[in-house]
């Protein structure tokens, strides 16, 4: 019995037509098919030749053959790639990526003014309070004055999910006698969709170096490699509850947090195409 994970040898004799010299009229050539469903026949040249009568595939490989495969196109770099795949005879399957939500680096030197009486200081980001109008009677107007900072980036390609928080750390009115509040309204749109999500906050007074999130963790369709996310963050004082009229809000920082694969690494294995 022959083992199925030993080539087949199969010799075979042809006959020369007469008029051939002596050395000539006798050859004997011999095949060889391998368990991977390819034969290797020598020619009279001695020139070895490889054919197949049809395509293999991962069906026709014994257990025994793909035993010897297994693990042969193991990639290691794969094993922490946002964009690995499955699909390489060989390969071992990769494992789920591990991930952290990390901010966009460098995002905060493009965080600007878009509109009204925000600023930038070398302590952050300010969005002014409606401060006294009328120095003689602050009721004689209603005026609303809106103020806005805005920051875009464009979506990193380790990106694993379409998950996004945004957070900040602010101060707001820090020895205020009586409580007021600030409300900030905070919008992230994907340019190229248009898809948008919005969260509103409430900031009292006396908040200092407070952790807040501006948009909780969420999903928002259209976050993948590539696209544009334009995010504003916008307080409408004097407009609403926002009555802390002399009290600016100061962010001294604003993180646009993604679901990310933990490692800077690309997969090996998707740069292997079908032609």
């Amino acid at each position: 019995m022959t083992n199925d994970s030993e080539p087949i040898t199969t010799p075979t004799t042809s006959i020369i037509p007469v008029g051939t010299t002596s050395s000539e009229q006798v050859q004997v050539e011999t095949s060889t098919t391998s368990e991977f469903g390819l034969t290797q026949s020598d020619n009279a040249n001695g020139d070895i030749i490889t054919t197949s009568s049809s395509p293999v595939g991962i069906g026709k490989l014994s257990k025994g053959a793909y035993g010897k495969l297994n693990g042969r196109m193991s990639l290691m770099n794969d094993n922490l790639s946002h964009n690995s795949k499955f699909s390489i005879l060989g390969q071992q399957k990769p494992p789920k990526v591990p991930t952290l939500f990390k901010g966009i680096e460098g995002m905060d030197v493009d965080i600007q003014t878009a509109s009204g009486n925000a600023s930038i200081t070398s302590d952050g980001y300010i969005l002014a309070g409606k401060g006294r109008v009328d120095i003689l009677n602050e009721t004689a107007t209603t005026t609303t004055f809106e103020s806005t900072l805005q920051t875009e980036f464009i979506i990193p390609d380790d990106v694993v999910n379409n998950n996004v928080l945004i957070t900040a750390k602010v101060n707001h009115g820090i020895g205020a006698s009586a409580t007021k509040t600030a409300i900030l309204y905070t919008t992230a749109v994907i340019e190229e969709t248009g898809e948008t999500i919005t969260n509103t906050i409430r900031i009292q007074t006396n908040s200092q170096e407070k952790i807040v999130e501006l948009i909780p963790l969420n999903a928002l369709d259209g976050v993948k490699a590539g696209n544009k996310i334009t995010v504003k963050v916008i307080r409408k004082a004097a407009t609403g509850d926002d009555n802390s009229d002399r009290n600016s809000v100061l962010l001294k920082s604003i993180k646009v947090k993604l679901n990310r694969a933990s490692a800077p690494v690309s997969g090996t294995s998707n740069k292997f195409e079908i032609q």
